[in-house]
Formats: C-alpha cells, structure tokens, sequence
C-alpha cells in the first residue's frame, strides 16, 4: 500500500544519507581529500581509475581498486597510505602495511582498531612547539649576531681597503728610501773594496816572502853538514825526529822524515833533498820539525778601517730600508690575500678572517680555521693532520652554504684529504659531526651566526 511504500522510501534514504555522512568521516583519509570520497548515484569511483564501486566497499578490506584508493583505513592494498590527524600535533601519512599490526603509530591512536593506544599528540605536540621555539629563539639570536658580523665585516674590509691604500703610499716612499741607500752603499763599497784589495795583495806578497824566507831557514836548519842536501845522515842530528822520545835516533826513524811519498822506502830524490826539491818534504813535516812560519794576516789599517766602518754603516741603512719594504709588501700581500676571500653577499664571514674553533669527537680533535685550513688531531698524542686547505664556496643552489677544504695530506697510497663543511645558522660557531663517508673525503658540519636568516625567512 501506499504507506509501506513511503516507509521503504525513507528507509533508503536514510541508507544513503548515513553512507554519505560515513564517507565524510571515513577512517585513514587525508581531511584535505575528504571531499574526494563524496558518492554520487550510490557509487563511488577509485581516484585514478575508471572503476565504479559502491560505497560500503570503501575500507571493507578488499583492495578494489588497483590505486588501492578504496582501502584508505585498512592494510589490504599494497602500496597504499593511511593519514593519521593527530589532532594537537603534526599530522602523518603510514604506509598501509602498518595499519592495525597491533603497533601504534599514530599519536592518536587511529591506525590501531584491534588494541587500544595512548592519545600522545597533545604531549608530543607540546614538545615540539617548545623545540620549535627554542628553535626560533636560537635562529633570533643567531640573525641578531649576525647583523653584528655584517657590521663587523664592513668595517673591517673598508679597515684594510684604507691600510692597504696607506701602505700602497707608504712602499713608493719606502722604494724610494731604499734606492738612494743602495746608492750610498755603491758609493761607499768602491774605496773600501779598493783599499782591501791593495792591503790583501800587498799581504800575500808579504807572506809569500816570508813562507819562502821560512823554507830557506828549515832547510838550513836540516842541512846539518852544510852539502846542500838533506839526507838520514842529517835528520840523525834532528832531536825533534827522536818520535819514540829513548833519546836515540834510529835510521829508520830518520828514513820515516824523508819518505814524503809514505811509501816506506826511500827513493833518490828523497835519501838526498837538493834545495830545489825541498817544498814537497817541507809541507810534509811534521809541526815539531818544520816549526812555525808566523804568517797570521794583521788587521787592517786604521784608514782601512775607517773606509770599512763608513761602508758597514751603509750597509746597515740599506737593509734597513730594504727591511721597511719586505716588511710593507707582506703586509700588502696579506691585505690582498684577505681581500680576495669571499666574505658572503653582506660581508658577514669577513670578521671571522683568522678565526679557528675546535671540536672533540670520538679520538681526534678537529679544528677549522676559517678560509684556510682544517686539520685532525688525535686526543691522546701524535701529529696533525691536514684535512685540507680553503678552496671555495660550494654550496648548491646556494653556495654560502658549503666550504669545500682540499689538497690536504695524501692518505696512503690513496688521495688527498678534502672536507665539506655544511654550513647551517647557530647562535655560536661550532663544528661537530665529522664523518668518512668516502676514502679521504670528510665531512663536517658548522653552526654560525653568519648563516642565519631573518627571521620568518626560513623557518622549520
């Protein structure tokens, strides 16, 4: 009749109502893709397939669609995902493999019919607001610090861009200083060369006549019969050639005098020494025998002297001035070197120029000197090691956020050390997390004010 008619109407109405009003809350849904499970005509059609199933198939654990899109709250499909709201927290999305295996994954509890999992997203939410902040804090601090460094870094690169003119002024005047020195010191070596010369040549013909006048004298000395000639006969009479000190003169202690060539035998030349022969047996006596000739060279003469001392002065002036300009150009050639370095886009890193921090880990401590060197240490003794000297920047897309370090120590029968230092914002300088991912390549990670953003412009 008509009114079991109306009844049946009412009946499937409500069905459809209650299964749209499920939908809406259907369980493991992204709530941004709810609307997506909205049925039309009493279907619903998988997401990227042109399937058409009805709606109590969604979540009845039988994998329908080969998107897996109608099991978004049950493990049935391989590959599919389930979206945790943790409501107070960050939501997440599981893998479908991990829905109702009696684990609870999701802060809230949702992945998990079967068994009955804590609500920890207020308590997890909590901290990670707290973390967050402390976060943003540090970050403050850090921009803050770094603003300091930028002005820092200003004031320093226009410091040595005025030294460095200063100094540019300062080294014409110094060359300048040197040149007319350098002439004083020609003008003055020229006298001075010239009465030294004379002195030394008039000394060696002085000495020559005395070695030869000492020859003479050894030899008639030697000569003890007056023939011209040294013979044993002669040298018996020689007590210095008593060598054993009995007080007698063997032959064979004389023999020893003569023999010049060592040879233990005397030949013709060396049983008769004519005058003529004499040299070679005389620079072959011994000290005690041939005596001193007395030839030390005197000192120079008191005009000598005095050209010597006028030179010496010069001298002195010159290097001094020589000095003044090698000490200029090193300075310069720092200045420039300092210069050169690419102290970031507001000249933030350029006040850590000549800065080093140091860090603990396990057995060694690193250090990094900034745009020059990072070396490795161990703790309990031994030598250091270079990791690397200061390259670039190498950061991609953005390059201030890496330094790469390289043509460090060899390793053996390997590479050169080399070491990338990731560059992230601290409220201090610290380095830490040093790894060997690679054979000789390390890697270590900086925390620096210099890196820091404003904030709001980079937030986690």
């Amino acid at each position: 009749n008509d009114t079991s008619m109306a009844l049946r109407a009412c009946l499937v109405l409500l069905c459809v109502c209650a299964c749209a009003a499920a939908v809406d809350r259907l369980r493991g849904v992204d709530t941004a893709k709810a609307h997506l499970y909205t049925t039309v005509h009493h279907t619903w059609k998988c997401l990227s397939d042109d399937i058409h199933i009805r709606p109590n198939q969604i979540n009845d654990d039988v994998c329908d669609c080969p998107d897996g899109t109608d099991e978004p709250g049950t493990s049935a499909c391989t590959g599919g995902q389930f979206f945790c709201v943790n409501s107070g927290h960050q939501s997440s999305i599981l893998p479908a493999s991990r829905v109702d295996d009696s684990v609870c994954d999701c802060c809230d509890g949702s992945d998990e019919l079967n068994i009955s999992c804590p609500n920890t997203c207020e308590e997890l939410g909590r901290k990670a607001r707290e973390e967050l902040e402390r976060t943003r804090e540090l970050r403050r601090q850090g921009y803050q610090r770094r603003q300091e460094l930028m002005q820092e870094g200003t004031t320093k690169r226009a410091s040595r861009n005025e030294r460095q003119a200063t100094l540019n002024g300062e080294l014409e005047t110094k060359k300048a200083t040197e040149a007319a020195q350098k002439a004083v010191v020609d003008q003055a070596e020229g006298p001075e060369r010239e009465a030294k010369e004379k002195f030394d040549k008039d000394w060696e013909e002085q000495s020559a006549n005395k070695r030869a006048a000492h020859v003479d004298e050894v030899f008639a000395r030697l000569d003890a019969d007056k023939d011209g000639l040294v013979s044993t006969d002669d040298v018996m009479h020689l007590v210095e050639a008593d060598s054993d000190a009995d007080g007698t003169i063997t032959l064979e202690e004389a023999e020893t005098v003569l023999d010049i060539d060592g040879d233990g035998a005397l030949n013709e030349t060396e049983a008769k020494v004519a005058r003529a022969d004499f040299q070679a047996l005389y620079d072959n006596l011994p000290e005690n025998i041939k005596g001193t000739s007395d030839l030390q060279k005197p000192d120079y003469p008191e005009d000598v002297k005095s050209l010597i001392a006028v030179a010496d002065k010069a001298r002195e002036e010159h290097r001094q001035a020589s000095d003044a300009v090698g000490s200029i150009e090193r300075e310069l050639a720092a200045i420039a070197k300092d210069l050169a370095v690419d102290d970031g886009p507001h000249h933030e890193w350029g006040s850590l120029l000549g800065q080093c921090i140091e860090s603990n880990e396990r057995e060694y401590k690193y250090r990094m000197c900034f745009f020059d060197k990072v070396t490795q240490e161990p703790l309990h003794g031994g030598r250091s090691t270079s990791l690397g000297s200061w390259k670039e920047w190498s950061g991609k897309p953005y390059k201030y956020s890496e330094m790469l370090f390289d043509n460090g120590e060899r390793c053996w029968n390997g590479p050169s050390r080399s070491i990338r230092v990731f560059v992230t914002c601290g409220a201090e300088n610290k380095i830490d997390n040093v790894e060997e991912p690679n054979r000789c390549e390390y890697t270590m990670h900086l925390a620096t004010p210099a890196a820091c953003e404003p904030p709001g412009h980079d937030e986690l």
